[in-house]
Order: C-alpha cells, then sequence, then structure tokens
C-alpha cells in the first residue's frame, strides 16, 4: 500500500496494494493508469534538480537526460503521481531517503509503471532511484545510466 498527498491541489494519491487512485478533495477516486510510452526519444522525464546529481551520477544523469523527448525539474514527490496519471514517463533521483521514495512505490507499480534503484534493486531504502511508465522505458532508461 502507498499514499502521497498533495495539499496544494488537493489531490490524495492512494494504492490498496491491486491499484492506484488519485482523489481530489470531495471527488470520487479516479483509477490510475501510467502512459504507455516505450521509446526514450518520446519520453518525459522529471527529476527535482539537476544539481541532486553528484559525481557520476550527474554524467549518468545527463546521458539519460539526452536521449529523452522532454525534461523537467521540480514537484519533487508529485513527479510519480503525474507518472502514475499518465502525464509523464520517467521519474530519475539520486540520494533518496527511505521516507522520500516508501510511499510512492506503490501507487507506481500498482497504476502499471515500475520502480528500481540504478543498480535494477529494489528502492523500498531509497538511494538512486528510477521510475518508469513501463518495463520496456525502464529498461532502456536502465541502460543508459549503467553504461
Amino acid at each position: 500500500m502507498g499514499m502521497m498527498d498533495q495539499p496544494f491541489t488537493g489531490e490524495r494519491f492512494l494504492s490498496d496494494g491491486k491499484s492506484s487512485f488519485m482523489k481530489l478533495r470531495g471527488g470520487e477516486p479516479q483509477v490510475l493508469k501510467t502512459s504507455n510510452v516505450t521509446d526514450l526519444s518520446k519520453a518525459s522525464m522529471f527529476t527535482t534538480t539537476p544539481e541532486l546529481h553528484t559525481g557520476d551520477n550527474s554524467r549518468r544523469y545527463f546521458a539519460l537526460e539526452k536521449e529523452i523527448n522532454l525534461p523537467r525539474y521540480g514537484v519533487d514527490c508529485y513527479a510519480y503521481g503525474v507518472l502514475a496519471m499518465g502525464y509523464a514517463d520517467l521519474v530519475c533521483e539520486s540520494d533518496l531517503k527511505p521516507y522520500d521514495i516508501g510511499g510512492l512505490i506503490a501507487v507506481v507499480e500498482n497504476a502499471g509503471g515500475v520502480v528500481t534503484k540504478w543498480d535494477g534493486g529494489r528502492p523500498e531504502m531509497g538511494g538512486d532511484c528510477l521510475a518508469a511508465a513501463t518495463p520496456e522505458l525502464h529498461a532502456k532508461a536502465l541502460e543508459v545510466l549503467n553504461r
């Protein structure tokens, strides 16, 4: 299960372990589904800021950014909600803490996406994390990050 609340917009992202939903304050829950993008050249990607990626991670991040269609910065955890709604295709972050990513994993995965560390491992303990709308897109992004 997972949850992320965006009080500014009145959106709450929830996963019951089977599906993911977004509920506006006072509204009915809407089922979430990630986009079907599988090609890096068609993908949009969020990161909080490129400055989060330091050392070798900076090189790795910018290698991925060169392969995608549209980079976007900011929004922190909201990027995972945007991904789960199908309005973005990738989220690439460095040095996350368990509390940064823990509640978001189920929201993305139960909307159809994939979330791992940059080495392909499970992201629950944080670290360098990548979320993607589809398994195919995720595999291509991991390949670029690990060149």
